[in-house]
C-alpha cells in the first residue's frame, strides 16, 4: 500500500509541470467525471466499475487498497445499499502526463437520505489517475476521502 500511496504522490506532484499533450486535461476529466457521475447516480455498483481499469487499485477512505473491478463492486455495493443522490464530480486540477496519463484531483458531493427521510450532504476530495486504454481512458487509481457537511 506505501508503494501505491507514493506512487499517487508522485504523480500527483507532477501535476504541476507543464504538459506536452496538445489535449486538454481538465475537459478530459470534465468529462470522465460527468461519465463517473452518471454511472455512480444509479447505485449500480457494476455500472460503476466500468468506469475502471481490468486492474484498477482502489483506496477507499476506510478500507485496505484493492485491486480490479471486482473490488470496485465489493467497495461500492454495500454504499449503494442506502439512498445516496446527486453524485457530482468537479475537477480541481489535471494534468496529462503522457499520451496515455493523467492524473486529477476533483472535489465531490452527495447526499444521503436516511430511512427516516433526512438528508445529509456529504463532500470531499478525490485523487485519480487515469490510463488511456485503446481510444478509451479509465480509471487506474482513485482515492478519496469523506466529510460531513457542516449544519
Amino acid at each position: 500500500m506505501l508503494k501505491v500511496a507514493l506512487t499517487l504522490a508522485a504523480m500527483l506532484a507532477v501535476a504541476g509541470q507543464p504538459s506536452f499533450a496538445a489535449e486538454d486535461a481538465m475537459s478530459i476529466v470534465t468529462r470522465l467525471d460527468a461519465q463517473y457521475d452518471a454511472a455512480w447516480n444509479t447505485l449500480d455498483a457494476r455500472k460503476l466499475a466500468e468506469q475502471f481499469a481490468t486492474d484498477a487499485i482502489v483506496l477507499p477512505p476506510t478500507a485496505p487498497a484493492q485491486r480490479g473491478r471486482q473490488a470496485v463492486i465489493d467497495v461500492f455495493e454495500p454504499i449503494f445499499k442506502n439512498k445516496w443522490s446527486n453524485h457530482r464530480l468537479e475537477p480541481i486540477n489535471a494534468q496529462r502526463i503522457d499520451d496515455r496519463a493523467i492524473v486529477a484531483a476533483s472535489h465531490w458531493t452527495a447526499t444521503l437520505t436516511d430511512a427516516g427521510g433526512k438528508a445529509t450532504h456529504y463532500h470531499g476530495d478525490v485523487a485519480q489517475a487515469f490510463e488511456k486504454t485503446g481510444e478509451q481512458w479509465m480509471l487506474k487509481v482513485s482515492s478519496w476521502n469523506v466529510l460531513a457537511d457542516a449544519k
